[in-house]
């Protein structure tokens, strides 16, 4: 159990960190490479079936492709 609770920490920990890296390269308008982290967010959201990120990566990753 104390296993499966830190993975779970820890891919908490990554989608945070996904998050403000992709907000890091949205702020300097290096779209490509914030879509490129945002894609790979989305797969540890999928990995934790963890909807509420989900959702909120499929919006950040829509502004990306508009000032694309």
């Amino acid at each position: 159990m104390a296993d499966l609770s830190q993975e779970t920490n820890q891919l908490c920990f990554l989608i945070n960190a996904y998050n403000k890296i992709g907000h890091l390269l949205t702020e300097s308008q290096e779209y490509d490479k914030a879509i490129r982290v945002y894609k790979k967010m989305l797969k540890v959201c999928w990995m934790q079936a963890d909807t509420q990120n989900e959702i909120r990566v499929y919006e950040m990753l829509a502004v990306q492709y508009f000032y694309k």
